[in-house]
């Protein structure tokens, strides 16, 4: 039988969930600025007191998973992938662009901005953290 996934190569399952919950890092920050609101009181207050501003408990538990979980990748990767252990180094001399697939990737992050509009700073500002991400 052939195993396509090899036990001693085959990353964690923890791994592969921070991998996947970091991915979704830039969505949870667009659905957190999203649901920012001061008509309400439901939620948990925002900001300094007495400013009005309310976020559902979803919105901030999911930032703050995701956010938790990213510090914690990059904690991990600044560890253990900060030096060369053993082989040889190499020069790439030349690359080529290969066109992925980008449309799979940003549908996730589109899908926070439906109904997007001018007329509230939550919208301007999900947008430009979107094209922040895109660009980087």
């Amino acid at each position: 039988m052939i195993n396509h996934k090899p036990t001693d190569v085959a990353p964690k399952l923890w791994v592969e969930v921070v991998v996947f919950i970091t991915a979704y890092y830039p969505l949870f920050l667009i659905l957190f600025i999203r649901d920012i609101s001061n008509n309400t009181t439901e939620g948990v207050m925002i900001g300094f007191s007495g400013s009005g501003y309310y976020v559902s408990c979803w919105a901030l538990s999911l930032f703050l998973l995701s956010s938790c979980v990213s510090l914690f990748a990059s904690y991990l990767v600044r560890e253990n992938l900060t030096y060369q252990e053993g082989g040889v180094a190499i020069n790439v001399l030349e690359s080529k662009q290969l066109h992925g697939d980008m449309l799979n990737y940003t549908l996730p992050f589109l899908m926070g901005l439906f109904a997007f509009g001018y007329e509230n700073w939550q919208s301007i500002t999900a947008i430009l953290v979107f094209l922040g991400f895109m660009f980087s």
